[in-house]
């Protein structure tokens, strides 16, 4: 268990770590480009993340299933993920580039060009951190994605300073992902992982697993990026300004959940053998989720509009309520039982479900604009995606034949929210006290959560006393038992 909460906690760190670093785009593009501006750079992004969960198909991602399952087949995988994953986007960007007309029907102003050719080289190659991950070397992880995200943070940052314009920013970011792809490329193929004679059949397995899980994120992605681009769309770039400020808890809670999943998923497939042993393991993970997220959860709506306003300035402020909607998102992250599914080799129970969560995100969108506003498309998503995870644990009960009662540890989720709870009054009385409220939200922070930790693990959520101790002891240079 302590190697796994090493990988996790290294996956995890390195995520949020990246994310914070990537966090300062926002944070200094608004202060260098005005809000127009600022939303016409959102409108790519969010093509731009369409179109690589596209183009990538989860074709790379499936390294952390094969690899694992079949550990002597590493270099076909691989050189499979690299072929398939360079025909999908050829054909996806040709499409696109053929499509141009009806795109740019759909868009503020013209960025094809820069967007296809920032997609294309981004996707290429990008199975690096999945194969370090399934090989179990997350360190690798941590020193190359961060190396990758300070390289074009910075790039991006300098030429919107110096140009103030998107179209040479978005050129830019391509250029940064070129040279990555040709970096990668020597590095690999230095070292002999490529083979050239791949079999049909091999292929067509590699694929039979990746299509559905591909096409569930595409699903999946488009039904956390439509409120945008409605909101782009009807209400034009300001709004959309707003909108993606408020909705930026999304990308940050994904990404810290996915580092602790990258890292359980391998080992969640190697004890899928065990009588129980994949189920338990999901459900000590589970609880070590809540007991991060509910907490965070509690202080991210309570302190809200201090945080839009410190982040991103005061004329962000209509973003604070769209933020408090968002951040209920840290609750459904909590619980991610299609990864119990998932190690069966099953995937295509995923597209279904994120094409119905897609459905009821889009009704929900119309019908709820038109009373609560810029509110509308956020609430419609927690719903959607609150639904999309009922869904998947349903289809959990009935493969694994037990009841609701024993898919999670209900006991102790119960003692982490009742914690959360108990410790509201610290939040409320450090408001009554002198000073600058950063530096009284900081604290009241830092001992808010450790006075949860502490009344959870009192109440008898034993896990969370291990991770204590496993990070004390890594802090004091010991080894976590």
């Amino acid at each position: 268990m302590s190697g796994l909460m090493s990988r996790g906690a290294i996956l995890t760190v390195s995520r949020i770590s990246n994310f914070a670093i990537q966090l300062l785009s926002p944070l200094l593009l608004v202060r260098i480009l005005d809000v127009a501006s600022y939303g016409r750079y959102q409108e790519f992004v969010i093509w731009a993340v369409l179109l690589v969960t596209v183009c990538s198909f989860a074709v790379d991602s499936s390294l952390t299933y094969f690899l694992p399952r079949y550990p002597q087949r590493e270099r076909t995988f691989v050189s499979q993920s690299t072929v398939l994953t360079l025909a999908i986007s050829v054909i996806c960007l040709l499409s696109l580039i053929l499509a141009k007309p009806l795109v740019l029907k759909a868009t503020s102003f013209d960025f094809v060009a820069p967007l296809a050719a920032y997609v294309f080289f981004f996707v290429n190659l990008n199975w690096v951190d999945y194969y370090w991950i399934a090989t179990r070397r997350a360190n690798l992880v941590l020193y190359y994605s961060a190396l990758r995200l300070v390289i074009r943070i910075t790039v991006l940052l300098v030429v919107a300073y110096v140009t103030r314009d998107v179209l040479t920013i978005a050129w830019s970011l391509a250029a940064v992902e070129a040279v990555r792809v040709l970096v990668m490329l020597a590095y690999f193929a230095r070292r002999g992982i490529f083979v050239i004679n791949l079999r049909r059949s091999e292929i067509a397995e590699h694929l039979r697993f990746a299509a559905p899980l591909g096409a569930a994120a595409i699903v999946q992605n488009a039904s956390h990026s439509i409120g945008k681009l409605f909101i782009g769309g009807t209400l034009g770039p300001v709004a959309l300004a707003y909108y993606a400020t408020g909705s930026y808890l999304q990308p940050l809670v994904r990404v810290a959940r996915s580092g602790i999943e990258d890292a359980v998923y391998p080992e969640l497939v190697r004890r899928h053998d065990e009588a129980g042993g994949a189920l338990h393991l999901w459900q000590r993970v589970n609880v070590l989720n809540c007991a991060m997220f509910f907490p965070a959860f509690v202080l991210l709506v309570y302190y809200a509009k201090l945080i839009i306003s410190v982040l991103f300035t005061e004329a962000y402020l209509p973003a604070a309520p769209i933020f408090c909607v968002y951040a209920a998102f840290l609750l459904r992250r909590c619980f991610n039982s299609d990864a119990l599914l998932r190690t069966t080799g099953r995937s295509a129970f995923m597209l279904w479900g994120t094409v119905g969560a897609l459905g009821t995100n889009v009704v929900l969108i119309v019908l709820l604009s038109s009373v609560l506003g810029m509110i509308g498309p956020a609430v419609a998503f927690i719903f959607a995606e609150t639904a999309l995870e009922m869904y998947y644990s349903s289809m959990v009960r009935k493969k694994l034949k037990i009841g609701v009662v024993d898919l999670a540890d209900w006991g102790s989720i119960a003692r982490i929210a009742a914690s959360c709870a108990v410790a509201l009054p610290i939040l409320i009385g450090f408001d009554f006290l002198p000073g600058s409220e950063i530096v009284r939200m900081f604290a009241a922070s830092v001992l808010y959560a450790g006075s949860v930790l502490w009344l959870a693990y009192r109440l008898g959520v034993t896990d969370v006393g291990r991770v204590v101790k496993y990070f004390w002891s890594r802090l004091n240079g010991g080894s976590a038992r």
